[in-house]
């Protein structure tokens, strides 16, 4: 299955480059939440991905989005 915007799935934060992670994103490694495909990111490193952002009622810090490629175990 792949993904469309909007669709909401769970899997787990495991970055594959963390030198780009924002200070809070940190405590997020290896935990699984609900997240959202938001939208296409369109160019940089994550070009041809989804953003992913936490899906509404997940325990997250305010806005912050992955692409996902950092998500293990989504559709």
């Amino acid at each position: 299955m792949s993904l469309q915007r909007y669709d909401v799935f769970r899997a787990t934060f495991q970055p594959l480059r963390r030198d780009d992670l924002k200070p809070d994103t940190a405590a997020w490694i290896g935990r699984e939440i609900e997240w959202v495909a938001a939208w296409m990111v369109d160019d940089g490193p994550y070009a041809g991905q989804w953003a992913c952002m936490p899906a509404p009622g997940s325990p997250t810090t305010p806005f912050v989005w992955v692409p996902e490629c950092d998500l293990e175990g989504h559709p």
